[in-house]
């Protein structure tokens, strides 16, 4: 458990990731869907390097990414439908 964010420069990274958690270099990161916007199981990336400072509560990990975002040609973006209809919106350039 943890929050994957951006990182400057370039590159993600794993915080507040609780300090009893068993998390070393090579583990996969995939979402959890606990945030309601993304389902769970989604390949985020791994692991390559943990920091566990002494004294601390959270880990930090850096993350590689599953996707190489220089080779990307499309994205899709999909909306869900209101609760009260059954179409999807398409997505507005």
């Amino acid at each position: 458990m943890g929050i994957l964010a951006w990182g400057h420069p370039g590159g993600f990274h794993l915080r507040d990731i609780p300090a009893t958690a068993d998390v070393e270099s090579g583990d996969r990161i995939v979402s959890s869907g606990l945030g309601g916007v993304f389902p769970p199981g989604i390949p985020l990336g791994r692991v390559t390097e943990v920091e566990r400072l002494r004294g601390r509560v959270f880990l930090e990990a850096q993350v590689e990414s599953e996707v190489d975002f220089s080779l990307l040609e499309e994205v899709y973006v999909v909306l869900g439908a209101e609760e009260n209809e059954g179409e999807v919106e398409p997505a507005r350039p």
